[in-house]
């Protein structure tokens, strides 16, 4: 059985359930000109504009800085019709609650006006609530189930709204009154968390927003102990399901462990805009089981040198036109010097920084894998942070410096 939850707004409601466009097709391209992408490096989650100045989104993909992209059909390309945008505010509701998912929504004030044209133009707010029944269209990028589907290009999925009934009987005690279900009791039509925060369009109005949270592959993270994973603060979720074990993210191989979280808490020096002290500690609500497929790393017992050699992996997109990033990729880079970091990043790179890969380029960590392991003769020396595209010429990748932090990470896990 499988339907969606969606959040209420006025009249509108917000939709929520696991992580791909399930049973759809490709949107035609620019049918959905309030259809917004939320980039932090990487699409992590859909919106929808409603005024030149605002978009709408699920609050669980809350962020206090993104970059806003409208325009969007193939995510993957420049068509030439995107716009993109950074945010001047981002504003959760008051009344959101990370563990129920109650009020679910956000909005987000963009720095300059969007340019309405016939790629970029806004949603109607609801004048009331849609009727159960109503057929509605979910869209966004996430994953699909399709062998023929592509998910770089705009995905639709027709839903119906669900009774309220229904709503309850497929999660009992789970239902507010600021969500909705719609789809299939019998499966096979869904949107799930890869379109997290992307638009319920019911009759032409903004009906939902898609709200269920995790479920997708946004970041990576390390294990240091039984109990605790450290990753990058700007993949700060106030809630997220940390998946251990994995090699073939796509699918099931009987050795991953799924935790949710207890805590997540970034550093407190952390700044979003230089991302500084890009270092967050996740608590799992119970311990990781140690066997085979998941130990611990060590963390630093010092800095390492210069041209130390160091494993980057995760399972970011890779240029390369056979490699299977569902599977865990693995690249050897050295440390740079601070001198070639700064030449690389005039007046970016802070002592919680270090550059590491080939100045040349043509090996580089990306987006995807932010907040993933630098592994250097076997102790946790970084945590793949931030950059300049992907593997480009005189734009190392840039990763936090753990060693600077290991009095915190004690601090931390025996506070908490």
């Amino acid at each position: 059985m499988r339907s969606l939850v969606f959040l209420v707004l006025l009249g509108a409601a917000f939709a929520l359930d696991d992580d791909k466009i399930v049973g759809g097709y490709e949107c035609e391209p620019y049918s959905q000109p309030w259809q917004a992408s939320l980039n932090s490096g990487y699409h992590f989650c859909g919106g929808s504009l409603v005024s030149e100045y605002w978009v709408v989104s699920a609050a669980h993909c809350y962020k206090s800085r993104v970059e806003v992209r409208l325009g969007e059909h193939n995510i993957v390309l420049n068509e030439g019709s995107e716009q993109f945008i950074s945010s001047e505010k981002v504003i959760r509701h008051p009344n959101y609650n990370s563990w129920t998912i109650d009020s679910d929504i956000m909005l987000i004030k963009l720095s300059k006006p969007a340019t309405l044209n016939q790629y970029v133009q806004p949603v109607a707010l609801p004048s009331g609530c849609a009727a159960d029944g109503t057929m509605c269209r979910v869209t966004g990028w996430g994953n699909t189930m399709s062998s023929t589907a592509d998910s770089n290009k705009l995905q639709c999925v027709e839903v119906p709204i669900l009774s309220e009934r229904d709503c309850n009987n497929s999660y009992p005690g789970m239902i507010t009154n600021t969500m909705f279900c719609a789809g299939y009791l019998e499966g096979g039509k869904d949107s799930c968390q890869g379109d997290s925060g992307g638009p319920v369009v019911c009759n032409g109005q903004l009906q939902g927003i898609v709200s269920l949270y995790s479920g997708y592959h946004f970041c990576g993270g390390s294990l240091i102990s039984e109990y605790w994973v450290v990753s990058a603060a700007h993949c700060y979720m106030s809630r997220l399901e940390v998946r251990l074990g994995e090699h073939n993210i796509a699918v099931n191989e009987g050795s991953e462990q799924f935790i949710s979280s207890e805590k997540v808490i970034y550093h407190p020096n952390h700044d979003y805009w230089t991302l500084d002290s890009d270092i967050m500690l996740i608590k799992l609500s119970k311990p990781a089981t140690l066997n085979q497929y998941v130990q611990p790393v060590a963390l630093p017992s010092g800095c390492a040198a210069d041209g130390t050699m160091c494993r980057v992996t995760g399972w970011g997109n890779t240029m390369s036109s056979t490699a299977d990033s569902n599977k865990l990729q693995c690249l050897e880079i050295p440390i740079l010097s601070d001198r070639d970091c700064n030449n690389s990043y005039p007046g970016m790179i802070t002592n919680t920084m270090f550059c590491a890969g080939y100045l040349e380029g043509g090996k580089d960590s990306c987006q995807g894998d932010s907040g993933g392991p630098v592994v250097c003769n076997g102790q946790l020396q970084g945590i793949v942070s931030w950059g300049y595209g992907c593997a480009e010429k005189n734009h190392p990748g840039v990763y936090g410096k753990v060693c600077m932090f290991s009095q915190w990470i004690a601090d931390t896990m025996k506070n908490n």
